[in-house]
């Protein structure tokens, strides 16, 4: 006998089903996983409940998921960082009856799960080291790796969230101890994390015993090129130069062809100025290292300095000797936006230059030649390759403005912008500038407004809006309040920012001769707030941000700016730093660090990096790299104003 199930039978039981599916979700706890003991090679299901997290109103919530592996997996070269990430991902999560779902198949090498939770700029990142997913065999006991695994798989970026190593390093550093504890073995699988984790834990006082274990490691005559680097790098971070440099030459002697060598002697490339020469010693190190690798740079700095010369003829010339060889293209385009002009001769023979690099871009997109790396999620790798595209677009339509095809570079621009999304500075500073050009400056006026709410600015921005201003209002008057409604909105965004990572932590003390020979105490200058910009002289990033310095510098006179000069390579480092000094007439007070004792007391990791203190000597803040003047200025003028108030 055969029923008929009408409509609204057909309704309840759906109904009855989705009950039955979502009631069997237990969402008491902010994250779970079903299996509660997840295993590898099988699905795992993440139960989350953003009632009681910054997410709890929102009604879209995706999830960062790193899987990494139970060991160490070497960079890209000798000279990269290992890690143990297996892949990176970002999934949508559905939304259930009482919270969020996300289902996930776990690869069979992986030994556990990072999980963190974002809408567009909120984060849940579990109290700073994200949700952890450990991995467990058939018969319930933790897989080998998945405890060490963990802060190891958190050193790298990508995770969805920044991991704040002085906060969490003794945290972390447990870990390690734990899976040590129950196997021994697995130290030798993570000691490039483990020996980093101890250190930022333990300072001084981690060196004895990265010592000892760097000593185990000499266990055979001829060790590989890649185990002498190691022992060499490690060696010289706990500040046994001899030893170091005992291995640095037994690595180059070993291995006369090797990475190590090619790499010394690369390094004498960059030391020639005249563009010629660098060539003739680019065609003799090919010669002395024919299966040279990472060469791409060095073909690109030529390439550029022909074009920084304004010597059109022999770029393209070079260019097309390089044929089908690889070569970087930022090196490229830095000399094109600070060269070439309208009206220069020969500038139409940049054209072909920046039309390879933009067919390139274009087949990178519709065919990547390279793999996504595990520390990146897809969509922030197909965003990279839309962002090299713009940027080549760019530079193209800075050569064809020149050229004075306007409409050619207006399309560039256009299309530059929208792949951008609006939140790249030149881009934005070039396409609004263009448009004035053109006479459509109410597009001008939009594309400038927008990008200086965003907190992107640039001093040919500001120029042209003036201008607009100025052709609107027919005078001056009452652009300067103009101006600061439209960055009301940036340095409001900004001062968020910064209140979300501002800290209080006692600062260390410490003692240092400044480049007169005077003794300087931090302790002295208690009551005052002080800013300590860590830098060196072989550091670009930090010779460029000095003019932005100098001028917050010449603004906060009640402010105490100390340049702390750290990791200086010059044989001579007072002598360097003082000629560099003289040299840009900076009137900085400059602090030697010679041992880098405030380097490693600070945690820096990156220069240049700025730390603020208050006037109890905490650190409230820290700035690391160096994004522009304008950005460098907004951030030092919100922060030294929420210090002062």
């Amino acid at each position: 006998m055969m029923y008929r199930i009408t409509s609204k039978a057909k309704s309840l039981m759906i109904i009855l089903l989705c009950i039955a599916s979502c009631s069997r979700y237990d969402f008491s706890e902010t994250f779970s996983t079903l299996p509660n003991w997840p295993q590898a090679g099988k699905t795992l299901t993440v139960l989350y409940n953003s009632a009681q997290t910054v997410l709890k109103d929102e009604e879209k919530i995706t999830a960062t998921v790193r899987m990494y592996g139970s060991r160490e997996f070497p960079g890209a070269s000798m000279f990269s960082m290992p890690n143990n990430v297996i892949d990176t991902e970002r999934y949508p999560l559905r939304k259930a009856s009482k919270g969020w779902v996300l289902d996930i198949h776990v690869p069979d090498t992986a030994s556990g799960l990072v999980v963190t939770f974002q809408h567009e700029g909120k984060v849940d990142n579990g109290g700073g080291l994200g949700y952890w997913v450990p991995l467990y065999s058939q018969d319930g006991k933790l897989l080998k790796g998945a405890i060490a695994g963990y802060p190891a798989a958190l050193m790298r970026r990508g995770w969805g969230s920044d991991l704040d190593k002085n906060l969490h390093a003794d945290t972390l550093l447990s870990f390690y101890l734990q899976e040590f504890a129950q196997y021994p073995e697995k130290k030798s699988d993570f000691l490039f994390s483990y020996f980093s984790m101890l250190k930022k834990s333990k300072g001084k006082e981690s060196f004895e015993e990265i010592s000892q274990t760097l000593a185990a490691l000499d266990n055979k005559e001829e060790l590989s090129e890649e185990r002498l680097f190691f022992l060499s790098a490690w060696y010289r971070s706990i500040k046994d130069t001899e030893k170091s440099e005992n291995y640095k030459n037994r690595a180059l002697e070993q291995y006369p062809m090797g990475n190590w060598a090619q790499r010394e002697a690369s390094s004498k490339f960059y030391k020639i100025d005249a563009v010629n020469e660098k060539r003739d010693f680019l065609n003799g190190f090919l010669d002395q290292y024919p299966g040279a690798t990472g060469l791409d740079y060095m073909y690109s700095t030529v390439l550029g300095q022909y074009l920084q010369q304004s010597d059109y003829q022999s770029a393209l010339d070079y260019f097309q000797e390089l044929d089908q060889k690889s070569w970087s293209t930022r090196p490229i385009f830095s000399a094109i936006h600070k060269t070439v002009k309208s009206g220069q001769e020969n500038v139409g023979l940049v054209q072909p230059i920046v039309e390879s690099i933009l067919k390139k871009a274009r087949s990178e997109i519709e065919a990547p030649t390279g793999r996504k790396s595990a520390l990146t999620p897809s969509e922030d790798w197909i965003k990279k390759r839309s962002l090299a595209l713009a940027t080549a677009l760019d530079a193209s339509a800075s050569v064809l403005k020149a050229m004075g095809n306007m409409t050619a570079a207006r399309n560039n621009l256009e299309e530059a912008y929208a792949l951008s999304d609006g939140q790249d500075k030149q881009i934005n500073s070039n396409y609004g500038s263009l448009m004035y050009e053109i006479g459509n400056g109410d597009s001008a006026k939009t594309i400038i407004e927008n990008s200086i709410t965003d907190g992107f600015e640039t001093s040919v921005m500001k120029t042209v809006l003036k201008e607009i201003y100025i052709f609107e209002h027919g005078s001056v008057e009452g652009y300067e309040n103009y101006f600061s409604s439209i960055k009301a909105k940036a340095m409001d965004d900004l001062k968020l920012k910064i209140l979300e990572k501002m800290v209080s932590e006692s600062a260390p003390s410490f003692v240092l001769d400044d480049t007169d020979g005077e003794t300087i105490s931090l302790a002295d200058y208690k009551g005052k707030i002080v800013v300590l910009d860590f830098w060196a002289t072989w550091c670009g990033p930090c010779k460029a941000s000095f003019p932005a310095m100098k001028k917050a510098m010449e603004k906060y006179t009640d402010v105490k700016f100390f340049f702390v000069n750290s990791r200086e390579t010059a044989e001579n480092k007072l002598e360097a730093v003082t000629d560099f000094m003289t040299k840009n007439s900076y009137p900085f007070h400059v602090l030697m660090d010679d041992e880098d004792t405030a380097f490693e007391s600070y945690n820096i990791a990156f220069l240049p990096t700025k730390v603020i203190l208050d006037g109890n000597q905490n650190i409230r803040y820290r700035s690391i790299g160096y994004l522009g003047e304008a950005e460098l200025l907004d951030e030092l003028d919100a922060l030294l104003s929420m210090l002062n108030s």
